[in-house]
């Protein structure tokens, strides 16, 4: 019995020796007794996981001093790099992982100085062979000669500012270890020219790299519970200037509001597959993925389909397709077809080697009327929408949010969440008293909503003065029927709101950058005229900060025209709908004019008798909390 015990105490001993070795070592060799009395040696193995890390470099700076401009000097520029490192496991010997590479640019106060065909600063991102990026999205890539006859390749950034995806879901593969380097470098260009434009001018930027794609969805900023307004302030985090949309307007803000709000802006209603454009030629048909579902869906035409271009990131999935090439000063697809496209003006047709090799793909037809109802779509799938994502569902519970019930959040405005009607409101909502003018049919080449007739409002009918203390559309149709109609519920959701009505000249607002149109017409307006009440509209800054920053320099009267990078501020500005409407602003130096947004994009005046669109405005309570929601049109956030 005694010698058993020993056996058993020694055996555990064994063990537990053997458990050391096992966990202490990667390779650990022991004795073990076999069955037929040898030794045998046994090797057991710990394998190691897959290792991926980033290194960044410091922070790009440029500030334009004098000696910037002196003649026949060289160009000041900055320069950092990012290290994307992978390293595999000691089992399979190798690994793949995605990355993305962002510049995200928190500062720029540069401009043109010769034209907008002429860049100032250019960047260019390079790995580390000396191969040259070249293609971004958004972003236009120029060759310039500079004042000392250099030749200098790179993307036009004068204006930019916000995130800039530089690599976007970037594979790499290591076996057993493998290091992406990139370095990027941005240049401001010295002409030789006068430049003083950007005396005293900085810009300040930084590289993001990282595993994940930096998200522009509230749900992933917030939980259930949290206070809305802070989840809004969330997303305008410095890290990620721009990512979301959200923009705060401190004095850090170039051409911003300076007034510590947090407002969204931007367009660009896109939609991208694997990071490249999806866009079909014909905008109000399901493939062109003209919204956000179409966009999930990502439509692709067949052969038996209209005369038609598509992008190649649709087009690529199909294996019936042909791609096209810049042939004898032509675009024809591979086979000798010349491309042609017979509508959308014209608009898709290839007439430039940039705009066909590579580029885009043909899909026949002689029946050019079969259009749109004959068209042979298959299911390509993946796309994603990349659209201002601050909807919110007012008024219903309901799922889906039924479209009457869709607002957008023009931003966090004196610590309240302000929200805007996304498409005009209709009768059913307002009444057809006080200020109801009728209704009238949206031209549908501006229109972006779904009404089919849209119903107007004067600003003033009753006493046709712009005083809008005395406006029934202000006192029946905003603050008595809309508020009646949404029930005591919803209505009980809307903070009492001081409304800055006193106004402004035209020169003063609607003929002015948005940032000067904000102090005129809420720091400084004409009059220190206020309104308490629930329900407002819009004001012409809150339409003219709605665009992307690159539209700030633009006057608010030339918003129907391009921004500073050449990209129609149409695209740029989430809250145009296409219909001409009511701004709250009035005209100080006319009694009977008030400012309103025109169906072409613009900001201009007009009698306060005749009759337009109208999107109710207002801020919700402090203390209301987010529930759930991504923000998006198909998935608007819902609230307490």
């Amino acid at each position: 019995m005694k010698n058993k015990k020993q056996a058993i105490i020694l055996s555990v001993i064994a063990s537990i020796a053997l458990l050391v070795l096992i966990v202490g070592a990667t390779y650990a060799y022991f004795q073990a007794s076999g069955g037929t009395g040898t030794s045998a040696n046994l090797r057991v193995t710990t394998y190691t996981t897959d290792v991926f890390n980033f290194e960044v470099g410091s922070d790009i700076s440029i500030y334009a001093d004098a000696t910037s401009f002196a003649s026949g000097k060289g160009n000041a520029s900055g320069n950092t790099f990012a290290k994307a490192i992978l390293t595999a496991n000691n089992k399979t010997n190798t690994a793949t992982e995605h990355y993305y590479l962002y510049l995200n640019i928190s500062n720029n106060t540069f401009t043109y100085t010769q034209n907008e065909d002429t860049p100032e600063i250019l960047l260019t991102i390079k790995d580390d062979a000396g191969n040259e990026i070249t293609s971004i999205n958004d972003l236009t890539y120029k060759t310039v000669t500079d004042g000392k006859g250099a030749t200098i390749k790179g993307f036009d950034i004068t204006t930019g500012i916000g995130l800039i995806t530089l690599l976007n879901n970037k594979e790499i593969t290591a076996s057993p270890q493998k290091t992406d380097t990139w370095n990027v470098t941005v240049t401001f260009i010295n002409y030789d020219k006068d430049q003083s434009k950007n005396a005293g001018k900085s810009f300040n930027a930084k590289l993001i790299a990282q595993q994940k794609e930096i998200s522009d969805s509230v749900s992933d900023y917030c939980k259930n519970g949290d206070n809305l307004a802070n989840c809004i302030i969330s997303l305008g985090a410095p890290d990620v200037f721009g990512a979301t949309k959200v923009y705060h307007h401190d004095e850090n803000l170039v051409n911003g509001a300076n007034d510590n709000s947090y407002r969204y802006a931007g367009g660009d209603n896109t939609c991208t597959f694997n990071g490249e454009n999806v866009q079909g030629a014909y905008s109000n048909a399901t493939f062109g993925a003209s919204n956000e579902n179409d966009c999930k869906k990502v439509y692709a035409i067949t052969s038996t389909g209209v005369n038609l271009l598509v992008d190649a990131s649709v087009t690529r999935l199909l294996s019936d397709e042909k791609p096209v090439t810049w042939t004898d000063g032509a675009c024809k697809t591979t086979d000798g077809e010349s491309v042609n496209v017979g509508f959308a003006s014209g608009k898709f047709n290839p007439v430039t080697e940039a705009t066909c090799k590579g580029k885009s793909y043909i899909v026949k037809t002689d029946d050019l009327t079969a259009r749109v109802a004959n068209l042979n779509m298959k299911y390509a799938g993946g796309g994603k929408w990349n659209g201002v994502n601050n909807f919110v569902c007012f008024g219903s519970s309901e799922t889906p949010c039924p479209t009457d019930n869709l607002y957008r959040i023009i931003g966090v405005i004196d610590g309240k969440v302000k929200l805007i009607k996304y498409d005009y409101a209709t009768s059913t909502l307002l009444g057809t008293d006080g200020d109801y003018s009728g209704s009238d049919t949206p031209d549908t080449n501006y229109y972006k909503g779904s009404l089919t007739s849209i119903d107007q409002y004067y600003w003033n009918n009753a006493t046709v003065t712009n005083t809008w203390s005395e406006s029934n559309l202000n006192k029946i149709n905003l603050n008595t029927n809309f508020i009646n109609n949404i029930g005591s519920t919803w209505a009980n959701k809307i903070a009492t709101t001081t409304w800055k009505v006193g106004g402004n000249t035209f020169d003063n607002i609607g003929s002015s950058v948005p940032s000067i149109a904000y102090q005129n017409e809420i720091v400084a307006p004409a009059e220190n005229t206020t309104y308490d009440a629930k329900i407002g509209l819009m004001y012409v800054s809150d339409y003219g900060f709605a665009a992307s920053p690159s539209a700030w320099t633009t006057t608010l009267i030339f918003y129907s025209g391009t921004d500073a990078n050449g990209t129609s501020i149409e695209r740029k500005n989430w809250m145009y709908m296409g219909f001409s409407e009511w701004t709250i602003s009035r005209l100080s130096d006319y009694s009977s004019n008030a400012h309103f947004v025109t169906l072409h994009r613009d900001v201009f005046t007009n009698y306060v008798g005749n009759g337009f669109g109208v999107r109710p405005v207002f801020n919700l309570e402090s203390t209301v909390t987010y529930v759930s929601g991504s923000g998006t049109q198909s998935d608007p956030i819902r609230i307490n």
